[in-house]
């Protein structure tokens, strides 16, 4: 009959045999254990005789290696394996999911399983242990939005700077600056737009305004101020005339009947006055006849006629 001892080693049972004198060579010791720091190599079993190396022992994750084995009457047994290295660098830590920054880790940001979030056109980033975004290229940060500053009419060139649309378009933003845009044929003009081709206020370009003749009507063709009298009349100038009648314009403009005389038919009358008669003498526009008591040069009273 063969006794049997057990030895407790840490947290392994270590199983040693013996052999009865004279017996063949010695048992192979027990493998080694593996527990959560590493396992421990067995003790090799003793022999009477010549006996073989124990097992050697297996190395454990981030263990120590396991003692060699004793060959009973024989050889020493081969050395454990050596301990294995589970150690992050010296900028990281052990996290539940690996090694990690927790300075840049945007997944673990300033401590394990703390996620950094990003929002549209963004992307999340941890420096020194806190959450950041960083905008995509072409976009840049207003408040806690990435926005294109070269085109968002709403956010032109630099945050918040609004782009006003004119009456009847739209605002565009272009590389940055703010841009009126119009219906197709027309153009903005002082926060409106306008088709210089038939404004009259602007016609041909901004703030050009056709003027009407006295007496007549303006309109804007082709960008170009057209006037119009009314039938019958001529323009002269800026006024629309009757060169029938006119004594300023009498058969064409510009022609003056001497002496204030009349207009008729468009031709200057020898006797008829333009405007006040005034005892043979024709007055002009500004002027009418007066009249004053005075004697003659016989000294009887005789009522004296002057145009003033």
């Amino acid at each position: 009959m063969q006794p049997r001892f057990i030895v407790f080693f840490g947290a392994a049972a270590l199983l040693f045999g013996c052999s009865s004198g004279g017996g063949g060579g010695g048992g192979f010791g027990d493998a080694g254990v593996t527990g959560g720091g590493g396992g421990f190599g067995a003790f090799g079993g003793f022999g009477s005789g010549g006996g073989n190396s124990g097992a050697a022992g297996q190395a454990g994750g981030g263990g120590f290696g396991g003692f060699a084995g004793a060959a009973g009457g024989g050889s020493t047994g081969a050395t454990g394996g050596a301990g294995g290295s589970g150690a992050c660098s010296a900028t990281s830590v052990m996290c539940p999911k690996g090694c990690a920054d927790l300075q840049t880790d945007p997944n673990n940001c300033g401590s394990c399983g703390y996620p950094c979030s990003a929002i549209p056109d963004s992307k999340a980033v941890c420096l020194s242990g806190k959450c950041g975004i960083e905008c995509n290229p072409g976009r840049s940060l207003c408040g806690n939005e990435c926005l294109d500053l070269q085109n968002d009419p709403n956010n032109c060139g630099a945050c918040d700077k609004y782009c006003s649309k004119p009456s009847g378009g739209s605002a565009l933003c272009q590389g940055g600056k703010c841009v009126d845009s119009c219906p197709t044929g027309q153009s903005a003009c002082n926060g409106s737009c306008k088709n210089l081709s038939t404004d009259s206020a602007n016609c041909g370009s901004c703030g050009n305004a056709c003027t009407a003749p006295t007496g007549g009507s303006v309109s804007c063709a082709g960008g170009k101020c057209t006037t119009a009298c009314p039938a019958g009349k001529t323009l002269c100038g800026t006024v629309c005339v009757d060169t029938q009648s006119d004594n300023l314009n009498c058969g064409a403009c510009a022609y003056k009947c001497w002496g204030n005389h009349a207009c008729s038919s468009g031709k200057c009358s020898t006797y008829s006055c333009a405007y006040a008669s005034c005892d043979g003498e024709c007055c002009d526009a500004t002027e009418k006849c007066n009249s004053y008591w005075g004697t003659d040069i016989n000294g009887k009273p005789v009522k004296h006629y002057y145009c003033g």
